[in-house]
């Protein structure tokens, strides 16, 4: 029969999201390659029945923090209609905290799970669940005799390169992809945990860029792709490459593209770049009209002036922006909120912005701050620590983390309300531009029913939940007029 495993991001197990885990196709296809391990199944809804069906010999399963507490009680009880069957967690939470590992899983992968993964399942796979076999595999954190053990360092993976193409195979498909030319980011901002799980910057090369994007585009039909880069511009001379091979194979006529941007780094050489290869969407995070609150965030890397210059310049170039704003961080103030307000003003962003209560996740500053004001410990209720966007009408609802105590929280939800409102109005805005409707959108209806199907499902979605920016990106990309 063979050894049966089964992946699962723990927000797709009972109903599938919007947007299938990358990191999990990447698991999936790395064990296909090096291991003899291949009957992989990543399950994106309706998780037990899935489960039943299959049988697995092996579980793993990829949590975010404000999900771990979910994944607690959904292991438990996995364990008890699956008796014997190890339960592995990942993700960057249990990276951030391996010493809270709950008794229930039998393993945790600590950060780039790859190699971790294909070591840890042959000894699984071999009946060797014990502790001289797992003391052996470098990036684990498991228990032992009532204390949590945790192996040395993995080494990162230095040419990604090596890492097959995600196993798209085994997800649900839509005409609207996404993939990853790096991992990683150079930057070190005060919110952001990225540093920490990766650790090190590192960047496919061109041609790996390219050839997945061909691949997504004939074996999985793509008319859109979103770049899920950390900061997909950081390396000019690799962009310029990406460009030069897109034009070269006719990729810029086949899909369109969306990417993050970092105002600092923007100028019309990149926008050039990205013009060229079809680029319709790129989103900033802008975070802050406060340069006191941004020099905070940002470790003094970028200025508010050059957030409204970049704005500027990527509209001239014809790109629908959008961006992410933070509210709340430590020490901020009536004023910092109001300057904020006033760049929303000056932005005039095509898809109004999202906007956040500041969250602190483990593995950041935020973290440690909020750790030392005694508002977040290593065991807690993670459910806290979730991200309030768009809806901020309704303070006495919040059971979220304030980190700021320079305001009052009566005072915090009126300015956010106000910011909400102006912004908003740029959001309609930005949907009722219906320039970009052509006859190639309408030949494309007659002559994909199912594929606009999904996408109008998408749009249904979009609209009920304004507080994803992803969820959004289904209408403007279909609205700019991607060619197939």
């Amino acid at each position: 029969m063979g050894f049966k495993i089964a992946l699962f991001n723990i927000a797709d197990f009972n109903k599938k999201s919007r947007f299938s885990s990358l990191g999990l196709g990447y698991l999936a296809s790395y064990l296909r390659r090096y291991s003899q391990f291949n009957q992989i199944h990543i399950i994106e809804g309706d998780g037990f029945n899935k489960l039943r069906q299959i049988k697995p010999d092996l579980i793993g399963i990829y949590s975010v923090t404000q999900k771990f507490n979910e994944v607690v009680s959904l292991t438990q009880v996995l364990k008890s209609h699956f008796p014997g069957v190890p339960v592995i967690v990942g993700g960057h939470h249990i990276t951030a905290l391996p010493d809270t590992l709950p008794e229930c899983f039998d393993v945790a992968v600590l950060g780039e799970g790859e190699k971790t993964m294909h070591e840890l399942t042959q000894v699984i796979a071999d009946g060797r669940l014990n502790l001289d076999s797992l003391a052996k595999i470098p990036g684990l954190a498991f228990r032992h005799d009532g204390r949590v053990m945790i192996t040395a360092q993995r080494d990162f993976i230095h040419d990604i390169d090596s890492v097959p193409f995600p196993a798209r195979d085994l997800m649900v498909n839509i005409p609207f992809s996404s993939i990853m030319t790096s991992r990683g980011c150079p930057y070190s901002c005060a919110f952001c945990a990225s540093v920490s799980y990766w650790r090190k910057p590192r960047f496919h090369s061109p041609e790996y860029v390219v050839d997945e994007m061909h691949e997504i585009i004939t074996k999985y039909h793509a008319v859109h792709i979103s770049i899920w880069d950390d900061l997909f511009i950081s390396d000019k001379r690799r962009l310029e490459a990406i460009c030069g091979l897109i034009l070269k194979k006719g990729i810029n006529r086949k899909v369109s593209f969306a990417c993050a941007l970092r105002s600092n780094l923007i100028d019309k050489h990149v926008c050039g770049l990205l013009k060229s290869m079809n680029v319709k969407r790129v989103s900033f995070g802008f975070e802050t009209g406060s340069q006191k609150i941004l020099d905070f965030l940002k470790c003094g890397s970028v200025t508010v002036e050059q957030h409204i210059k970049a704005v500027e310049l990527c509209k001239a170039h014809g790109f629908h922006t959008t961006g992410t704003f933070m509210l709340g961080s430590p020490g901020e103030t009536q004023e910092d909120m109001l300057a904020t307000l006033d760049l929303v003003k000056k932005l005039k962003l095509d898809g109004g912005g999202t906007f956040s209560v500041a969250v602190p996740f483990p593995g950041t500053q935020f973290w440690e701050i909020a750790k030392g004001k005694g508002l977040v410990s290593d065991r807690m209720d993670y459910s806290r620590i979730g991200i309030m966007s768009a809806d901020f009408t309704k303070p006495e609802d919040f059971k979220g983390i304030l980190l700021t105590d320079k305001i009052s929280k009566e005072r915090f939800f009126e300015i956010a309300r106000n910011i909400q409102k102006v912004s908003n109005r740029y959001y309609i805005r930005g949907l009722l531009r219906l320039r970009n409707l052509s006859l190639k959108n309408i030949k494309y209806v007659f002559a994909r029913p199912g594929e606009v199907l999904a996408i109008l499902k998408f749009i249904v979605g979009s609209f009920l939940h304004r507080s994803s920016e992803m969820d959004r990106y289904i209408y403007y990309y279909q609205k700019a007029g991607a060619k197939k």
